[in-house]
């Protein structure tokens, strides 16, 4: 799915360089309350929905993407995390301890995670343990601890103030209480901010996500003053640069009035980093985006891929999809030569044929065939479904002694669908009264008849050299 991009100048060609590297995309975690989330990536030209699975933080490390999936106000849902190689998802976590989880980031040894349901910050190893945990002062979700920064080896984290009471915050909304401060000294960096989200360190000053009052902010690294800003359409968060330019998220309003057409989707500002101008405009499917990280494309494949890691599996998923459509518990899941179980050989056959037929006369009425079973009919070795059928004298009650000719399925039926084919057909030789009976054969089964009378088509036939209409 892809969504346009509004720009007042060309899409620059060096848009995603880092460091020199030009081989970069943009991704982006989102979220909303009544369009869901997923994640979003953008490669200068379109914005293409990677998956529909709600997200906040994200980081990259060692040539990984951290993610952390979002479950909307359940304070005692566990925690989720996704580590994406470039083959797929490498490692899942289910961290109980874990609360609203906001971002992450990777010190080298240990995910960092905030839990802001537990007004805390969480150390986790590589095996899942939680091998660390810091508490903030007051009740859960009272400063509403967000987002890290790693620089120089310091642990930065903003915070929406240093309150007491549970979500007190929320009293406080539009009011100059927002915080980063340094995790090691306790010590703020920035002060009086509307909600800050995502400080970064960007050419030798704070630039932080105002969120409140939708600004990005620049502040001096040393005192705190503000040295620059830009006014933006919608609530600031999500932040992230490249060589050149500087990409900051905006995400509507959560709650609007009735009535209010207005910030209906998220998007992502693009910035000249020298000049701050305002560049052009990405826009978003879901209502908010969290996070934005720039990955080396060569991890792309892996962040699409997912689960689907093992080609294999992935198949056999495909396949019971195919059943479940169709509402089939499937006995056998394949479409081979296998020898189908009994209870699976059901099928209706119907046949367009003249009543009256000359003998040892060769004809190819309209066939269809329809699968009531719960296997794939496949005209396949070792043991091929093929369509066939029996003349039975009406006087003698015997079968008649006949070639018959074999009709294979032009293709594989699944359960609950039907095909169409031209039946090969050869009449008796001797002339009289005959009931032709139509069904599906397997070699090593037999006829599918002799399971069930019902799975056959039966007509009476008169079989004449001349033709005449009579009994």
């Amino acid at each position: 799915m892809n969504y346009s991009h509004e720009r007042a100048t060309p899409i620059p060609e060096d848009l995603f360089v880092v460091h020199g590297d030009s081989s970069h995309i943009l991704i982006a975690s989102c979220l909303g309350e009544s369009t869901g989330g997923g994640l979003v990536s953008y490669d200068g030209k379109t914005a293409d929905v990677i998956d529909a699975i709600s997200s906040t933080g994200l980081a990259v490390a060692d040539g990984r993407l951290l993610r952390l999936l979002w479950c909307k106000d359940d304070f005692a849902a566990p925690g989720e995390l996704l580590v994406y190689d470039a083959t797929g998802i490498e490692r899942y976590y289910r961290i109980d301890a874990l609360s609203s989880p906001h971002d992450i980031t990777w010190d080298g040894t240990h995910y960092v995670v905030v839990s802001t349901g537990e007004n805390s910050i969480l150390w986790i190893g590589l095996n899942g343990a939680v091998e660390r945990k810091s508490n903030f002062a007051g009740q859960p979700d009272s400063w509403h601890l967000n987002s890290l920064f790693l620089h120089d080896g310091e642990l930065f984290i903003a915070a929406f103030g240093r309150f007491s009471g549970y979500r007190e915050w929320i009293q406080h909304a539009g009011k100059p209480y927002g915080i980063v401060f340094s995790y090691a000294t306790g010590k703020d960096v920035a002060t009086g901010l509307d909600r800050p989200h995502h400080p970064r360190m960007i050419d030798g000053h704070w630039v932080v996500c105002n969120s409140g009052a939708r600004e990005l902010l620049r502040l001096d690294c040393k005192t705190g003053a503000l040295t620059g800003k830009v006014q933006l359409d919608k609530w600031t968060r999500g932040l992230t640069f490249s060589d050149r330019y500087i990409f900051v998220g905006e995400s509507a309003r959560r709650h609007r009035p009735n009535g209010d057409g207005g910030d209906e989707l998220a998007s992502i500002a693009i910035l000249d980093r020298a000049t701050w101008r305002l560049i052009g405009r990405v826009h978003l499917p879901f209502e908010e985006v969290y996070d934005l990280v720039l990955i080396p494309r060569s991890l792309l494949h892996g962040v699409r891929q997912g689960f689907k890691t093992n080609p294999q599996r992935m198949s056999e998923q495909v396949q019971h999809s195919l059943f479940m459509q169709i509402g089939v518990k499937p006995q056998l899941l394949w479409a081979s030569g296998d020898l189908l179980p009994r209870e699976a050989c059901r099928a209706t056959v119907s046949v367009e044929i003249e009543s009256f037929l000359p003998p040892d006369f060769v004809v190819q009425p309209q066939c269809v065939v329809e699968n009531r079973g719960s296997c794939i009919f496949v005209s396949a070795k070792p043991h091929p479904v093929v369509l066939t059928y029996r003349w039975q004298h009406k006087e003698t009650g015997r079968y008649v002694q006949t070639l018959s000719l074999a009709t294979r399925l032009p293709s594989s039926v699944l359960p609950g669908n039907s095909v169409s084919c031209r039946l090969n057909l050869r009449t008796p030789s001797t002339e009289g009264l005959y009931e032709l009976q139509v069904s599906l054969f397997q070699r090593g089964r037999g006829f599918f008849t002799k399971i069930d009378p019902a799975n056959a088509f039966r007509m009476d036939i008169w079989i004449h050299r001349t033709g005449a209409r009579t009994q």
